[in-house]
């Protein structure tokens, strides 16, 4: 299992790397800078010459290989949870993650494809909670019980978090009311606070919420 452990603790680095660069081609309206898709200007995604490209086209390619990168990883992943895990759940998730991914590297396409942000928009609200789900196999085939803790409080700042990264998303891509996202910005603000609290001052502090 531990060679597992590390793999999906890759996977989630690879990830969280893919994310960065996905945030910068959005930052520098790059998301168009080729036509196609799979290809890079008519070309194999390997065999195109990353490092003579203009500004923009660097920025998608590497996104783009960085994407097949965070995709051949999750799907050696799961491959090894099916064969070496006796662990169904994480047969199961690890599916789960692969099929996330391709759908992930589908969004991407039809972004191009049809060029409408609407892909962009489901593009990214897909990335985090991928991320997520990665973030939590890496803990669960980690060594140790696991932590209890506050979990209603706990799910309900994942729930804000998420919806201020949707509403960010759409705020870039479609245009959103960025009062909405600043309002939802303070309340995750306040319940992160919060949960930070709660968990620092350990089991039976007060609340009486923890396990």
């Amino acid at each position: 299992m531990r060679g597992l452990h590390r793999l999906a603790g890759a996977t989630v680095l690879g990830t969280l790397l893919l994310l960065a660069a996905g945030a910068l081609v959005t930052s520098t309206d790059s998301g168009m800078a080729f036509p196609d898709w799979p290809t890079s200007a008519g070309r194999n995604l390997f065999a195109y010459p990353w490092f003579r490209a203009t500004r923009a086209q660097f920025i998608e390619h590497g996104h783009r290989l960085m994407g097949a990168l965070v995709g051949l990883l999750t799907l050696v992943m799961a491959f090894g949870f099916w064969f070496s895990s006796p662990r169904r759940d994480l047969k199961v998730l690890g599916l789960l993650a692969s099929a996330v991914v391709l759908a992930q590297g589908v969004l991407g396409g039809c972004r191009v494809l049809f060029d409408a942000k609407i892909f962009a928009f489901l593009h990214a609200c897909l990335a985090y909670p991928f991320f997520a789900l990665l973030c939590g196999l890496w803990g669960m085939t980690g060594p140790g019980p696991g932590l209890r803790g506050p979990r209603a409080l706990a799910h309900a700042t994942a729930l804000m978090v998420y919806l201020q990264i949707v509403t960010g998303a759409a705020l870039r891509q479609l245009h959103f009311p960025l009062a909405v996202h600043i309002g939802l910005a303070i309340l995750v603000t306040v319940l992160v606070c919060r949960l930070g609290y709660v968990l620092v001052q350990g089991p039976g502090f007060g609340m009486g919420i923890y396990d």
